[in-house]
């Protein structure tokens, strides 16, 4: 799996910021009456993938696929059970603490909430402040300096530093907290959902400032996102999850115009078009609900959900055996972990866009 996954990163960029090898993440529930058997909740599963320096790479799925966990076990905010991360060619879970500490300067976070993400008690302006007085990189008027330079560079009027967070709208405290990533000039930034809990409109500004960012700054972004037409606008490559696993990785424009897993065709299907009577091709979901983490499914964990699984009569090895990621027709540059890849790409059709 991991050398598909390579030749797939390979193939996309020479400048490989960000590796992730097999990253696996169980969180213990404790034990049964009566059983001395430990159950687990099974987060993420062999997890791999790159990203190069100056890309976006998506992470997309369902909610509790996962993907908030992969990108807090990179930043090591939470401890993996498994696998590694290797960030400009550093092993971060290896990383004694201040090494760690330096590593964290080059690694950032946007939350998804802009209204809890940032201290009520605490103006603007300190907020964006706070990482340069906790790495020591800044005080008195230099720092004011390079805080109101930050605020004109996210969109923002400096002067409104000595402002709180109430006094602002969500699409401003979701700058001012991409303002805060950006402080320390880092390589690396998670956006977790960012765009999620803002209206249309200044979505679609938080979108193009990303961008600009990105295009002077050649940063390289960890985006996690429901929103697939925002995902298709922002990314360069998309990893597909499904219960803790990676299931698709591809460049944003072949996985959106050929998705090869069936789990990948369905989340596109859902996408919502101008006029949904023109979609002239249903789900064909099966009627099974999302398996349990906690409990997951042998061989295949989509097989129960899987119209192709249903319609192939249900073959044993989508039961028994859990599918690598395979490349998709031979090219190395879309991977799916699906038994029946050829025939799943053969039987999409692409919704109508309008």
């Amino acid at each position: 799996m991991i050398d598909i996954a390579d030749k797939h990163a390979a193939s996309v960029a020479d400048d490989i910021l960000l590796e992730v090898r097999g990253l696996t993440k169980r969180f213990e529930l404790g034990r049964e009456w009566f059983s001395r058997t430990p159950r687990y909740i099974h987060a993420v599963d062999d997890v791999s993938f790159r990203v190069g320096r100056g890309r976006t790479l998506s992470l997309v799925g369902e909610s509790g696929c996962g993907k908030t966990t992969v990108s807090r076990l990179i930043l090591r905010l939470l401890p993996a059970t498994a696998g590694e991360v290797i960030f400009e060619g550093k092993p971060v879970f290896e990383l004694p603490r201040h090494e760690l500490r330096a590593l964290r300067q080059r690694m950032q976070i946007v939350f998804q909430d802009p209204y809890s993400s940032l201290n009520p008690r605490m103006t603007v302006g300190a907020a964006v402040a706070e990482p340069l007085v906790v790495h020591r990189q800044g005080r008195g008027r230099k720092l004011r300096e390079r805080v109101a330079q930050l605020f004109e560079l996210v969109g923002l009027d400096p002067d409104a530093m000595n402002r709180y967070p109430h006094e602002f709208s969500g699409g401003q405290r979701q700058r001012i907290g991409i303002a805060r990533a950006l402080v320390l000039n880092p390589a690396f930034i998670v956006c977790d959902e960012p765009t999620s809990a803002l209206d249309v409109s200044v979505r679609a500004q938080v979108i193009n400032l990303l961008q600009d960012l990105q295009r002077r700054q050649k940063i390289t972004y960890l985006m996690i996102s429901h929103d697939l037409g925002t995902v298709r606008h922002l990314s360069h490559d998309v990893a597909v999850m499904y219960l803790g696993r990676l299931v698709e990785l591809a460049p944003t424009e072949t996985l959106f115009k050929r998705p090869a897993h069936p789990y990948t065709q369905m989340l596109l299907k859902a996408i919502p078009v101008p006029n949904p009577a023109r979609r002239h091709e249903s789900l064909n979901l099966t009627e099974d609900e999302i398996p349990s983490p906690i409990q997951l499914p042998t061989g295949c964990p989509f097989h129960p959900r899987c119209p192709l699984y249903a319609q192939k009569d249900k073959p044993a090895v989508c039961r028994e055996q859990m599918p690598a990621l395979q490349p998709v027709s031979g090219n190395a540059a879309q991977v799916a972990a699906c038994h029946f890849v050829d025939e799943s790409v053969a039987h999409f059709t692409e919704p109508p866009a309008s």
